[in-house]
Order: C-alpha cells, then sequence, then structure tokens
C-alpha cells in the first residue's frame, strides 16, 4: 500500500483512497467508477461544514488497498500518529455473467482500530450495494443516499480521538451527535454493527463525563452538577 503525502498536514483528517475496479470492465462500469468517486468527494466537502471538529479530506486516489488486513497495527499507529480519523475505499464489481452491479465502500476507523479493536466487525466496517444491470449506473450511485454512515463513523472516530486529547466536551458532542445519526439506520449498514455501535457510543459517553470529572487539569462543562450528561435529542 502507497504512501499517502497529504497526512503530514496538521489536524483531524479524512483519506479518500482510489475506488477499483474488478472485473473486465465496461462502458457502464467505468462510468459508474466516475460517478462513485465524485460523489464521495462531494459528500464529504459538504460534512466538512457540518462537522466540528473542523476534519481536512486528504485525497489518495493512487492508494488503493485490497482488503481490511492491510491495516496492521503499524499502519494504524501511523495513521492515528497523523490524526487521521478515518480512511475511506471501495471497490465496483464488473463481471461477466453477473446480473447485478455493486459497489463497496470500506471505511478504517483508525482511533477506534487502535485503541477498542474489539467494535471493529472481523472485515472492517463496510457498506454494500447492488442493483440490477437494467439500471443506469447513476441509480446506484444514488442507493448511497447522503452517506450517513460516513457521517456517523467521522464523528466516532472525532470523538475517540478528542477523548484521548483531553477534549471532554468536543468528544461529548461527537459521541451525542454520532448516536443521533444512528437513530435510524443508515442504508447499507449491517443491523449488527449499528446496534454494537449504538452501545459502544452509550458507553463512550459514560467514560467522556468520568474523566472529565476526574481531570482537574482541564476545564468542561460536563457534569458541573455532579450528574452524568444524557445526550439531547438530534444533533446537528
Amino acid at each position: 500500500m502507497v504512501d499517502c503525502p497529504g497526512i503530514s498536514n496538521d489536524g483531524y483528517k479524512v483519506i479518500l483512497d482510489g475506488i477499483r475496479l474488478t472485473g473486465p470492465g465496461n462502458q457502464d462500469a467505468n462510468l459508474l467508477l466516475s460517478r462513485l468517486q465524485q460523489k464521495v468527494q462531494f459528500d464529504l466537502a459538504a460534512m466538512q461544514l457540518e462537522t466540528t471538529p473542523q476534519t481536512l479530506v486528504v485525497p489518495c486516489i493512487s492508494r488503493a488497498p485490497k482488503d481490511f488486513s492491510e491495516f496492521n497495527p503499524t499502519v494504524v499507529d501511523s495513521l492515528n500518529g497523523h490524526r487521521v480519523l478515518v480512511e475511506i475505499w471501495g471497490n465496483i464489481e464488473a463481471k461477466a455473467g453477473v446480473t447485478y452491479q455493486q459497489a463497496e465502500l470500506h471505511y478504517t476507523l483508525v482511533p477506534i482500530s487502535l485503541y477498542d479493536q474489539f467494535v471493529v466487525p472481523q472485515y472492517g466496517f463496510v457498506a454494500s450495494y447492488r442493483q440490477r444491470l437494467g439500471g443506469r449506473p447513476d441509480e446506484l450511485v444514488k442507493l448511497f443516499g447522503e452517506f450517513s454512515d460516513l457521517k456517523a463513523y467521522v464523528s466516532i472516530a472525532a470523538g475517540v480521538k478528542s477523548l484521548k486529547e483531553h477534549h471532554y466536551d468536543q468528544a461529548y458532542h461527537c459521541f451525542c451527535r454520532a448516536s443521533s445519526m444512528l437513530g435510524q439506520a443508515p442504508p447499507g449498514m449491517n443491523p449488527v454493527v449499528r446496534t454494537s455501535l449504538l452501545n459502544y457510543l452509550s458507553q463512550k459517553v459514560g467514560d467522556t463525563f468520568t474523566q472529565a470529572r476526574a481531570d482537574k487539569s482541564v476545564k468542561s462543562s460536563l457534569g458541573l452538577d455532579g450528574m452524568r450528561p444524557m445526550c439531547p435529542g438530534a444533533l446537528p
């Protein structure tokens, strides 16, 4: 897996890798590849405007992991040291003889992979979409919706990273926002993964409160009255 020079910039980051085309390919598959890359880039740009903390999108189109196993502890530790929150890559299946188009997006949640590996599914976090070949490629791209799963993943990773850096109020907001996003199942997300993440987020809210109360060196608004805060309703 090739290096990504852009991660040396300061700040929290989301890496967007290349999207692989598997199989012989055809005109529809190539068009789908182009449309999917454009949509991921567009949605990441939109997410930057609504996400706290501010997150930099780093394109690394020449970097295309084959599968989740390439993110070994050494790679994950390096990404975490560069404050990478999520790395995204994907593949489009274009095999002869199949009756559908299939596209997958894969997500490596870097801080979770480093600190809370037990939360990560066996083959990583993945969203899979398919439609019959009778449809237009643009229709498959629309199935990805607004990538609510991506927004939730970035919020979860930002919360874990913020907590490790003792930004307790920011971590709390990230965890609560992610929990709100997962309140309605994102398209393409496995229900078992969603349930596991919701339980994890509840635990992290409690951890954030406990650490904020114990850390006298950092000013935090959490638990000023001694009560564990509950996440409010839907957060932006």
